[in-house]
């Protein structure tokens, strides 16, 4: 097996789905045999991104953007081709071993290099402070062990705890060859004059890494009861740092295996939340670590390919955030449940539900899941004083909306009857109000989509403009060429040589992938993913034009090639004649200009004969 990434990469192309890998990242709907989607390249309101699944490739009518599965992922993620194909291969669930064991990631520069190589370093001297020094122990093992982690929980996490003495890690650091300028953009601390001390002394180290498990940053949590300390110390995002919490979720490149392969992922909101499910066997967990919902978070989520169970804490503030977490989740198409917001009995959260009730106790709450619908009714229930007519008319206003997105009438009428019974609205009245909400909406949607001011901003697919026999030929042949060797074989001897400057260019990158990658059967696929790889963007666009087009094209043959071979040299002949006619007859009579140009003409007849004959 090669080593090669673009061989690796045409090995994976032909294990996924294009719309499944696309739909990991955005929605898509199937319109007859292809899919659509709003392209996500520009600022699309009409879905103009057409997927084939035929063909395994993809291409936007308004923006051009085009390719393969591989092509998607590297110019949505703005990442290397290396990480696209590491990526692609992840949401199918593909194990590669060579995509860790040979590759080198290139993109990102020495500095950031050492980065990552420090925050590494330091993670293995926190794990040691915890475990080898006695103030570890005593304290940071202590405070664990006592909230009922294990040793292997605490290594499967990565815990660990920074000694007292705040010059201790900088010291060792700065002993193992790292500058101070290093240091400081981990986050642990600024510089100084000549020194770096840690701001994590003292306290429990929660690691933070990436979606790949690379360690960014840490969350340093306090272990003596001192009010005048924050709970948690949280790394800076620093000049030159790589840590950015909006974009981290906690746990991630430990659950997200897990996740793709059960198709759910768990969001909880702490570090102690996703350690607690973890304990209880439940491994596709991830938590918000306390910070608001971002569209990274929402990429990562969607970026799993699976339903979203919001477990977050039943207090107050825990639930404000699930509403919140919710509509986004929603307005995203994400599918997604509701752990139940009415189960206060063994405590707020998974941690105190696991503590107080143990793991069947914990296992059983993460099991009681509601629809949004039942989430809003107990939201409000729990929040709201419902023997006030304000506040029945508050519910009323708020629950309405999602009663109008509701497909399915029996739903409508069984959420209508809850809503009733909570208000004491009747059921005519919701259904006056939910009509009423209807026939808005449609009236916005109508204007939006079609009112004067509007029109001007619409956008409409571009229509390929006529072409000339000429480049229609052309344009087949390299059709041909894109998915036969024959065809490049027929186009080297009886062509080698296009007019058009963007057919040639196709036609010498083709003929540079057969003699590359020493392949015998290839696709458009596998050319676009060639191509992908040495960043031929405007190439693959119009590749994926040609092969993704109505014009009526033959399947393949020595025939219809040479039809199209007839028609170039047909056109190129009349323009030699007419070229030779022009600059021939300067300065002859009438009677002489048609003398020439009926010996021309029979001159152009006898070659294209000629040319027919040994094209048989």
């Amino acid at each position: 097996m090669s080593d090669n990434i673009i061989d690796i990469g045409k090995e994976i192309l032909k294990q996924v789905d294009i719309v499944d890998i696309i739909s990991s990242f955005i929605k898509v709907t199937k319109k007859g045999r292809n899919y659509v989607a709003l392209c996500p390249f520009h600022d699309d309101s009409n879905p103009s991104l057409s997927i084939s699944k035929d063909k395994q490739i993809f291409k936007c009518f308004v923006c051009g953007a085009s390719g393969n599965a591989i092509s998607f992922v590297k110019k949505y993620k703005n990442c290397s081709y290396y990480d696209a194909v590491k990526t692609v291969a992840q949401i199918a669930g593909i194990k590669d071993e060579r995509l860790n064991r040979t590759l080198v990631r290139n993109e990102i520069s020495d500095d950031v290099k050492k980065v990552y190589n420090c925050l590494t370093e330091i993670t293995k001297f926190y794990s040691s402070f915890l475990f080898q020094t006695e103030e570890g122990r005593n304290e940071g093992l202590k405070y664990l062990t006592d909230r009922g982690l294990t040793e292997d929980i605490i290594r499967r996490f990565n815990i660990g705890y920074a000694v007292k003495d705040n010059s201790a890690l900088p010291n060792l650091l700065l002993q193992a060859g790292y500058s101070l300028k290093t240091i400081e953009k981990t986050g642990i601390g600024l510089i100084y004059g000549d020194k770096i001390k840690d701001n994590n002394s003292g306290r429990v180290i929660f690691t933070l890494s990436d979606e790949e498990g690379q360690v960014v940053g840490f969350s340093a949590r306090r272990i003596i009861a001192d009010k005048d300390q924050a709970k948690y110390i949280n790394s800076p995002e620093t000049e030159g740092g790589v840590f950015h919490k909006s974009s981290v979720l906690y746990n991630y490149h430990n659950a997200k295996d897990d996740a793709r392969r059960t198709k759910i992922v768990y969001v909880v909101e702490g570090f102690m939340d996703a350690i607690a499910i973890d304990r209880v066997g439940i491994h596709n967990v991830v938590a918000l670590m306390g910070t608001a919902f971002t569209k990274d978070h929402l990429r990562l989520l969607r970026f799993l390919n699976c339903e979203v169970i919001l477990c977050l804490d039943n207090d107050g503030p825990g639930q404000d955030a699930m509403m919140k977490v919710a509509k986004i989740l929603d307005s995203s198409d994400i599918k997604y449940r509701i752990v139940s917001n009415s189960q206060v009995c063994n405590g707020k959260d998974s941690d105190e539900i696991l503590k107080n009730g143990g793991p069947e106790a914990l296992k059983a709450y993460l099991l009681n899941l509601i629809s949004e619908g039942e989430f809003i009714l107990n939201y409000y229930s729990n929040k709201m004083d419902l023997s006030n007519i304000s506040n029945k008319k508050i519910l009323l206003q708020e629950f309405i909306p999602f009663l109008g997105k509701i497909d399915n009438p029996l739903d409508v009428e069984a959420y209508s009857k809850k809503l009733s019974i909570l208000t004491g609205f009747s059921l005519t009245t919701i259904a006056s109000q939910l009509q009423s909400y209807i026939n808005q909406s449609n009236k916005l949607s109508s204007e939006e989509n079609f009112g004067d001011d509007s029109i001007k901003n619409l956008k409409f697919p571009k229509k390929d403009r006529d072409l000339t026999r000429l480049e229609l030929s052309e344009r087949q042949i390299v059709r041909y060429m894109l998915e036969s060797k024959d065809a490049v074989k027929q186009y080297d001897d009886k062509l080698g040589y296009f007019a058009n400057d963007t057919y040639r260019k196709i036609a010498d990158l083709i003929q540079q992938y057969i003699e590359t990658q020493n392949s015998e059967n290839y696709s458009t696929n596998d050319i676009i993913n060639f191509l992908s790889a040495y960043g031929e963007d405007s190439v693959i666009q119009i590749i994926t034009s040609i092969s993704m087009e109505n014009y009526e094209t033959p399947p393949y043959s020595i025939e219809s090639f040479n039809d199209c071979i007839k028609v170039i040299n047909e056109t190129k002949e009349w323009h030699r004649s007419y070229d030779a006619y022009n600059q021939g007859s300067l300065g002859k009579s009438e009677e002489e200009k048609a003398k020439q140009a009926k010996a021309l003409l029979e001159k152009r007849r006898e070659i294209i004969i000629q040319r027919e004959k040994g094209n048989k």
